[in-house]
């Protein structure tokens, strides 16, 4: 059976579906119209226009009461449920006054909104039943009246059905073409962010090579001409004290330098989950300083959006940064713990740092910018001579 032509009115796709609201009023007001036709009608009696505006109060209620057009619980059976319903109400309503023929306009256009093509054709065709009973019920009809009604009632029921058909076939290639153009909208979407990402990663690569050929390179062939001259200078030479100096300032230099490559490089979470590009972050960093590093993994490890996992990963290697510049730190623990939120947690033992200290910012203002475009949050915790805690939450 296929799907009822006309869904919730709160998705607002196609104007079949916009327009949806018409037919909440729609028998209302034909109803209203039909009892406000029989009431002047001088020929009806008082108790057949009660009878006529309860059993439209009745169809009124029946509606709000099964709403069909509502997409919750068994959305199918309800709908059939008040078909039937307001088809067997029309019969005794068109017998209190043939005002009531108007109605069939909106409960034909009803039916066909809020049902499957199958059950609003059967229910058409019990409608056409009904009618051939309400023009033949009045008088006392022979034979050939019968088939007079029969002859020109059919007609009228199957070219409507015929019509509804049309018209179903008409929204349903609207909704697929619709369907079809959001899949295309996707696609394309996702095409453009998967080529914005490979730009990204070629971009950040191509600058990674650069600083390596010319600023580490540079910094590294500077360190060791100064430390050739370093070794030429006797203990009490007044220029070994400058070189010392200019010779710290080169491995700054140089270790800036490693940092900006570790930050540009895509690579670790290229092929890698988040808890092995941190793992090859710390070994790498431990590598490089002689400082101990060890990785803890707590609950259980999922796939998170790369944007978060980037972050994430940075936040990493900005706290490692800064416990090679500034912590002299002889042990660093890092621990990420997958819950409701994600936690990554950097700790030290190093010399630590007064968080008041307008001075002593580290590079956290760039981590806090970053994790807040993933919604994140970043505390800091050291006391001088206790080492630094740096916690980051992300949602």
């Amino acid at each position: 059976m296929s799907a009822p032509a006309c869904t919730s009115p709160d998705q607002g796709s196609h104007a079949w579906e916009r327009a949806h609201w018409v037919f909440h009023v729609l028998i209302p007001i034909l109803l209203g119209v039909s009892l406000l036709a029989a009431a002047t009608d001088a020929e009806t009696s008082s108790a057949r226009v009660w009878l006529g505006a309860g059993l439209s109060a009745a169809m009124v209620a029946w509606y709000w009461l099964l709403r069909p057009y509502r997409d919750w619980g068994d959305q199918e059976r309800r709908a059939v449920t008040w078909g039937l319903g307001s088809v067997l109400l029309w019969l005794p309503l068109v017998l209190v006054h043939p005002a009531f023929f108007l109605v069939l306009t909106g409960l034909f256009t009803t039916l066909f909104a809020n049902l499957a093509f199958r059950p609003a054709s059967w229910l058409a065709g019990l409608l056409g039943v009904e009618i051939v009973l309400a023009n033949l019920f009045p008088g006392d009809p022979t034979g050939g009246d019968v088939l007079i009604t029969l002859a020109s009632t059919a007609p009228l029921i199957v070219a409507s059905v015929v019509f509804a058909h049309w018209i179903h076939g008409i929204i349903d290639q609207s909704r697929d073409r619709h369907l079809l153009i959001e899949e295309l909208e996707a696609t394309q979407a996702d095409l453009v962010a998967a080529e914005r990402t490979a730009g990204i990663h070629q971009e950040r690569a191509r600058l990674t090579g650069e600083i390596h050929d010319t600023l580490a390179q540079g910094f590294t062939s500077i360190v060791m001409l100064l430390q050739a001259v370093e070794t030429g200078l006797g203990e009490g030479d007044a220029s070994r004290r400058q070189v010392e100096l200019a010779i710290d300032t080169a491995r700054d230099g140089l270790d800036d330098a490693r940092r900006l490559m570790a930050d540009l490089d895509p690579e670790p979470l290229d092929s890698h989950s988040l808890p092995d590009a941190i793992g090859r972050v710390a070994a790498r960093f431990s590598d490089e300083t002689g400082v101990r590093t060890e990785v803890e993994l707590r609950g259980d490890q999922r796939r998170l959006p790369a944007t978060v996992e980037v972050a994430l990963l940075r936040a990493t290697q900005e706290s490692l940064a800064n416990v090679r510049k500034h912590a002299a730190a002889a042990a660093v623990t890092i621990t990420l713990r997958y819950g409701h939120e994600v936690t990554l947690r950097v700790t030290d033992d190093g010399s630590g740092f007064d968080p008041a200290d307008p001075t002593a910012g580290f590079g956290l203002r760039g981590m806090r910018e970053r994790l807040a475009t993933v919604h994140g949050r970043v505390q800091v915790e050291s006391e001088p001579g206790h080492g630094t805690q740096v916690l980051v939450e992300v949602p």
